[in-house]
Order: structure tokens, then sequence, then C-alpha cells
């Protein structure tokens, strides 16, 4: 009796509708990003608390997220900063609140958020302790299947990605794929893309023939037996050497910015526009060309290759056109 007592005093202390409050406590989550330390980022959890990035990463306790996060604002997260507005606030119980808000990233030398980093993101909050701390923050990156080419790539080319690494294709690495387990990289709280391993990868598969046609106006197929080729590279700031593909590419930027230098008989040299992180290309089958990194971090990139000669070259050296 005495404990339902004490339990009844505490949340008839917590205070019902205090909106405010609720935006204090996710504007403190993010400061304690902004300091750079994990410490403080997790401080606005409860001790058994939950943060799932939108990958599915699970952290269970303050301990972990800080621990976690703490290398990550040394390294990879340094000088990030995060923004964001709470959307709406409810209470549908005493001592428990439920808000969602939009959230985004600011990168290390930037001035405004970058767009591909937008999270929408559901939280609940508890009163303990005298005070508000969130007891669950679940993130999910804004990123609509269909919204754009360049959403639609990164999710095809991301299920397929998913599906190498758990082993249903044969990596051209010495070293075996390994699948991401349940404890794997996550994208911390606005889905941040840099915390991901960034590694070169490459992975090929035969395809047997086939034919897909979408109506109205999208039509793909190979009579013959062919290599899907997938691959995430890593190019130095420059220009890289010419090449030709035997098949189409297509290319979504993770991180850096770079140019298309292209020659042709018919146009001679042309050259396209930068592309940034979250931006997509493709790439003509036959066509010499060379990547010119123009920023000054590598580029990375997620590369799908189709109707590659089965066990042949993907990428094929090509003589300096002059341009």
């Amino acid at each position: 009796m005495q404990a339902m007592n004490k339990t009844a005093s505490i949340l008839d202390a917590a205070p019902r509708t205090d909106e405010a409050a609720i935006h204090e406590l996710y504007q403190r989550a993010m400061d304690g990003w902004n300091r750079g330390s994990g410490t403080a980022f997790a401080a606005a959890w409860v001790e058994s608390g939950h943060l799932i990035g939108f990958d599915g990463t699970h952290f269970t306790s303050r301990a972990q997220i800080a621990q976690y996060h703490e290398p990550l604002f040394q390294t990879y997260l340094k000088g990030t900063r995060l923004v964001g507005q709470v959307t709406n606030v409810e209470f549908p119980a005493p001592g428990v609140a439920l808000m969602h808000a939009h959230g985004g990233t600011i990168m290390a030398g930037a001035s405004t958020p970058t767009p591909e980093r937008d999270s929408i993101q559901t939280l609940v909050a508890v009163w303990r302790e005298g005070e508000w701390q969130l007891l669950a923050f679940q993130n999910t990156r804004v990123r609509p299947i269909g919204r754009d080419a360049a959403g639609t790539l990164l999710w095809l080319v991301s299920d397929i990605v998913a599906v190498l690494a758990a082993g249903a294709f044969v990596a051209c690495s010495e070293q075996p794929p390994v699948a991401p387990g349940v404890t794997h990289n996550m994208h911390n709280m606005t889905a941040d893309v840099v915390t991901l391993d960034l590694e070169p990868f490459t992975f090929r598969a035969p395809l047997d023939p086939y034919r897909i046609h979408q109506l109205p106006d999208f039509l793909i197929h190979s009579n013959a037996r062919t290599d899907i080729v997938i691959q995430r590279l890593v190019f130095d700031p420059g220009a890289g050497p010419w090449h030709t593909h035997p098949g189409p590419s297509f290319v979504y930027v993770i991180e850096g910015e770079l140019k298309i230098e292209r020659f042709t008989k018919k146009d001679g040299c042309t050259e396209t526009s930068v592309f940034g992180p979250g931006s997509a290309y493709f790439e003509v089958a036959d066509e010499v060309h060379r990547a010119v990194v123009v920023s000054a971090q590598s580029a990375v990139l997620l590369v799908t290759r189709f109707n590659v000669p089965v066990g042949g070259a993907f990428t094929i050296p090509a003589a300096d056109p002059g341009c």
C-alpha cells in the first residue's frame, strides 16, 4: 500500500500538460549532441532508456547510448550539430508524454541542415526524479520511396546491398562478406549517414535473361545471362582515370562532391554539373568518361552496374581523349 501511495504521489506531482517542458527536453538532447559529449547527449534519457536508429540499431540503456556516441563525437560526428522542432505533444496518461519531431543535421563547416539527413522522430517521455526524461526515441530517415530518382535509387541499392551482405551473392573480395548483426553501425538521432562504415566493397552475381516493363515509361531487359555488380567506391579528390563500362551504371552519392567528364565522337568533351550527397546520376554503356572529385574530401558512392559479361571486366581503361 505504501508503494502504491508513493507511486501515486509521484504521478500527482508530474505536470500533466506542460508542453514547454517537453520541448525543453528535446532541446536538451540536441544540446548534449551539439556539445560533442556522449554523456551529455545520453543524460536526457532515463537509466533504462531506449534509442532506436532508423536502421534498427537498438540501445537499451543510458550507458550504452553514451558509450557508443562518445568516440563518434571525436571522429565521424565531430563538429556536427542537430536542429529540430517538436511538431506535436500528447499526454496519454499522468507522467507520460508522446511527442513527434522533425530533426536535421548541420554538417561540420556548414551553416544549414543537409536535406538528405532529415528525420521524423517519435519520442516517449516520462516524469522521473522530479523532471521529464526520455524513455524511448525512434528515429526514421525522411526518404519516401518514389518521391524522386535519388530516393528510389537509394532504397533499391540499399535493399540489394542488404541481400548481398547476408550472403545471397558471392563477393569479389578475398574476404567473405560479413552480415550486419543487431549491433551494426547506426544512424544516430537524425539517421546520419556519416556514421556508416564507408570502406569500399564489390559484389557480383549472374542474372538470367529478364524483361521488366513497368508502364507507362520504364523498360529494362536483357536477352543474355549477365552479371549485376554492386559497389561502394571511394574516390580521392582530383581526376580519376578515363574508362568505360560494358553496361549502364546507376550511381548514388553518399559523401563528397564530383562531376563526370565525358567524351563522344559526336559531342566531343562535355561535363556534368556537380553531384553532391543525396544526388544520383547514370553512366551510359561504352561511353568514355572519368570522375573528377571537386570536394576537399573523398567521394563515396553506391553503384549498381547492369549487363556486365559473366565473370568479365566491368571497368575498362580508356585512352585519354585530351579533354
